[in-house]
């Protein structure tokens, strides 16, 4: 029914530039509300494209998104900007060797669900220490960690991929679902959007997380006031 979305912002000021949504502007539906083709109205009808931009300014900043725009449609229907089906990869009995607590593990998840890639989960438990296991040591991943990533290829051989980034690349590289990292598409913008988008992963990947793996805890917790490690590890 009309006016399902009223509820839709929030005022943040006395000037009507300030309102938040369609409620805000008619005052509950007490005045009516000129709109760009010289119709006025005081609801929000199937088929109006709303609008959404947020900023917050002071002396010397200023922070915000741009805008966000959406259809009404009416209730029940699916959303007429819906993503195409991703293209299945062909990469069979792919597997992911990771842990739940993982920030690691959490992105090459996300990563096989955008490409469609089914696979199996193995747990592998960091708490308990199983990602040390010779066997899991000799024959996923040398560095002890998660994630592993594993598939046999078109070639019959069973592949193995570790780190999460150098797994989301692959995935991006030989799916044909639209690419999580921008692609370099030969234009020096195009190379400067993946090298943002691979610099925001970074701050992450490399210089925030790794401060936090169990690995360097268990480190900090195993050191001595002066500096030495306690127990040789």
């Amino acid at each position: 029914a009309p006016g399902d979305l009223l509820g839709s912002g929030t005022i943040s000021g006395t000037e009507p530039r300030s309102y938040g949504s369609m409620l805000e502007l008619s005052w509950r539906g007490a005045h009516e509300i000129p709109l760009a083709d010289g119709a006025s109205r005081k609801f929000l009808q199937d088929g109006d494209v709303c609008n959404m931009r947020g900023i917050c300014q002071g002396d010397g900043y200023r922070i915000g998104f741009g805008d966000c725009s959406g259809e009404v449609l009416p209730a029940g229907s699916r959303d007429a900007a819906q993503a195409p089906e991703p293209a299945v990869c062909a990469l069979r009995e792919a597997e992911l060797k990771g842990y739940w607590r993982s920030g690691a593990s959490w992105r090459v998840r996300i990563a096989l669900a955008h490409h469609g890639v089914k696979f199996d989960n193995a747990p592998v438990n960091l708490l308990k220490d199983q990602q040390k296991d010779p066997a899991y040591v000799q024959e996923s991943n040398r560095l002890g960690q998660v994630p592993t990533f594993s598939f046999t290829d078109a070639a019959g051989q069973r592949q193995t991929l570790t780190q999460s980034l150098a797994i989301i690349e692959f995935l991006d590289s030989v799916c044909e679902h639209a690419p999580l990292i921008p692609p370099a598409d030969g234009t020096a913008e195009g190379s400067l959007r993946r090298a943002r988008a691979l610099e925001i992963a970074e701050v992450i990947n490399s210089g925030t997380q790794p401060l936090q793996n169990v690995c360097v805890l268990n480190s900090v917790k195993s050191a001595s006031v002066d500096g030495h490690e306690v127990d040789g590890r």
